[in-house]
């Protein structure tokens, strides 16, 4: 089985880094992350996620204006919502089409559990293997810096 990845999206760089250890360290997945709305568009260009873990309130972009652009090129994306304005976002949830929705704090144990129960096991009785998935983006200036891999246009 392929290691999963998942688009990790908050304004918050703490937050970012939380959730990003959370995935990698227990669940095994290979995560890149953005904390600017517009970086994150573009990174979703790019490549196939099996996951994207999103806060709404955001500056620019919100969360929703995020994921509607994400859904054009992964229109099954799995979404798990992190976000301290469950309540202002109320109206929109049931159109936005996700899995999940967390409220901050983050409860890191809710969280593990969320993530299996959305989108399965990522664990391997084997060390991970990274296989990215280029989805083409027609033509990219990347340099999504160090942490992301390589653009490989097909």
């Amino acid at each position: 089985m392929p290691q999963k990845i998942a688009l990790v999206i908050d304004d918050d760089p703490g937050i970012v880094a939380v959730i990003k250890d959370l995935l990698k360290e227990r669940l095994q997945y290979l995560v890149l992350e953005a904390t600017d709305p517009q970086r994150a568009v573009d990174l979703s260009r790019s490549y196939a996620y099996d996951l994207l873990v999103l806060d709404l309130h955001m500056p620019k972009l919100d969360g929703f204006q995020v994921l509607e652009e994400v859904r054009k090129k992964q229109p099954h994306i799995k979404v798990i919502v992190v976000t301290g304005f469950y309540e202002r976002y109320q109206e929109r949830y049931q159109h936005a089409r996700l899995d999940k929705i967390i409220e901050k704090p983050l409860d890191e144990a809710f969280f593990t559990r969320s993530v299996l129960s959305a989108c399965g096991s990522a664990v391997n009785a084997q060390p991970p293997v990274v296989e990215l998935q280029h989805v083409p983006c027609g033509g990219c200036g990347h340099g999504f810096g160090e942490h992301a891999p390589p653009c490989v246009h097909v």
